[in-house]
């Protein structure tokens, strides 16, 4: 499938560049396959090992390019196969079964087939993998070949359903068979995707080229030379620089600045990316076992002031972790617990609280570091002193877990299936052990395979009312992104992992 520009698209981006149809240097809508693709992003590079990955959103910048997954998700969150060409529930939901592509071959020349699928995921599942990838794959029991392209998944009891989705997260993404054991691969990685890697520098870029064999996904899949992705951790830099021309592609968060350049001819998309929230450690402060007291602190927060005036009106306030038209979000929700300071002090003193003194860990250079801030001056107000402790977004998962801190000034992404979504904050290491009885009983089945989907639906609304009647922990707002492409380049309404706020290149091109 080859990328074209519409004509009323083209038509704008030729009268913001003065350029006249037919005249010498037009925009065309023909690709350039010899262009270099240009990438900025927040997220550091820390190494190149899908199962060292934290979240997709941090993988998918810098492993896409080289690794394939089993299934993907399109630009409405749907599935879609892969190097998976289809997938069903056997066995009355008790096994995934997966048909595999036959045509695929890594870049060390070495071919895919259920063998090495079941060595990637076995690997996933194993101590080699970090904490976020094993959690994500809990739902897994085992892994079996069928035949030398059949792969059968067998789910743990109750749970499954949200294995398919998770083959389309860090967990799916398939490295050569011949590598998993290679000591450099963080380093150098070996997929079967249409690029190589060319350079790694940790924490500052990684670039690559093309792979000189067909690519088995079409060429229209490869349609850059080369590509490098930097990390820049300060978003106005990041801005700063792609208005200079610097990069072609950036992610970012919605604002003024980024509608302005909507204006101008930019290509910008604004997907909602995650939401940010305030996680409680009761490990170390027993009065978060309150429900009370974790109600006050969401009394004690205004929403609306952080979305509108901290955040530039890029953040929908609510409680709950369910976004906006997604399955599971109930708009009366929204408004469950309005900015009330006086409502927050009567809960406190209900619970015979009449002062905290608290630690709580945020990421520096951040968006969530003015959210930290908004939140300890609100905090304060009702007396509640709030400490805040700097981290970095590669080390704030491992920081959480040393149980050094009270809160976490947390900024998750988003997660296509909204049971899995809402398992993540009921069922997972970083909850640190907090646990809610209420949240518990009503998120049974939440991943069942063996149920019907309109029965998992209705235990997803249920849940989401329950965590938050019972403020599990604190949602903020759900952040709304700006993915900003230069005016000639085409395929980014395309790019189906935005929503998890990562990138995918294969849809994308630069026009000559």
């Amino acid at each position: 499938m080859k990328h074209t520009r519409s004509a009323a698209a083209l038509a704008f981006v030729l009268l913001m560049t003065g350029c006249a149809a037919g005249a010498p240097g037009e925009v065309t809508d023909e690709i350039d396959t010899d262009a270099a693709l240009r990438v900025g992003v927040t997220t550091i590079p820390v190494n190149l090992d899908p199962d060292q990955a934290r979240t997709y959103a941090g993988a998918a910048f810098y492993l896409d390019p080289v690794y394939d997954r089993l299934l993907k998700t399109n630009a409405q969150g749907e599935l879609e196969p892969m190097l998976a060409t289809s997938w069903e529930f056997i066995d009355d939901g008790a096994t995934l079964r997966l048909e595999l592509r036959d045509d695929v071959t890594f870049s060390d020349d070495t071919p895919f087939n259920a063998e090495v699928a079941k060595a990637n995921l076995d690997r996933s599942l194993s101590e080699v993998a970090g904490v976020p990838i094993r959690t994500t794959l809990n739902s897994v029991a085992s892994v079996e070949v069928a035949d030398e392209f059949t792969l059968d998944i067998h789910v743990k009891p109750g749970a499954g359903a949200d294995v398919p989705m998770m083959l389309a997260d860090p967990g799916g993404y398939m490295i050569s068979g011949a590598a998993l054991a290679n000591p450099d691969l963080d380093q150098m990685p070996v997929g079967s995707g249409p690029y190589v890697v060319t350079e790694f520098v940790p924490n500052v870029a990684a670039s690559y080229e093309r792979r000189d064999v067909e690519y088995w996904g079409g060429e229209d899949q490869a349609n850059f030379a080369t590509i490098r992705v930097e990390g820049v951790v300060d978003p106005r830099t990041l801005l700063d620089s792609m208005v200079s021309g610097q990069y072609d592609l950036i992610l970012v968060d919605k604002d003024e600045r980024t509608d302005r350049l909507a204006d101008q001819g930019y290509v910008v998309l604004n997907p909602t990316i995650g939401y940010l929230g305030v996680m409680f450690n009761k490990n170390r402060v027993p009065e978060f076992e309150d429900a009370r007291v974790r109600q006050a602190f969401s009394y004690a927060i205004d929403r609306k002031a952080i979305s509108e005036v901290t955040l530039g009106g890029a953040c929908f306030p609510t409680q709950q972790m369910i976004a906006p038209g997604d399955i599971g979000h109930i708009p009366a929700l929204d408004d469950e617990y309005p900015f009330d300071p006086d409502r927050a002090r009567e809960l406190f003193e209900e619970a015979g609280i009449e002062s905290l003194d608290l630690t709580a860990l945020y990421i520096a250079s951040s968006p969530t570091a003015e959210v930290a801030e908004a939140v300890q001056a609100m905090l304060g107000d009702v007396g509640v002193s709030v400490t805040l402790k700097a981290t970095t977004a590669p080390t704030q998962t491992a920081d959480w877990l040393e149980n050094t801190a009270d809160m976490r000034m947390s900024s998750q992404t988003s997660m296509a299936d909204k049971g899995r979504l809402l398992l993540r904050s009921t069922n997972d290491p970083i909850l640190l052990g907090l646990q809610s009885d209420v949240v518990s009983k009503a998120s049974k089945g939440l991943i069942d395979s063996s149920l019907p989907e309109d029965e998992r639906r209705d235990i997803v609304m249920a849940t989401n009312t329950a965590m938050v009647d019972d403020v599990f922990n604190i949602v903020i707002c759900h952040r709304t992104g700006a993915a900003v492409g230069a005016t000639n380049l085409v395929g980014l309404d395309e790019v189906g992992s935005l929503v998890r706020a990562g990138f995918d290149y294969r849809p994308l091109g630069l026009t000559k």
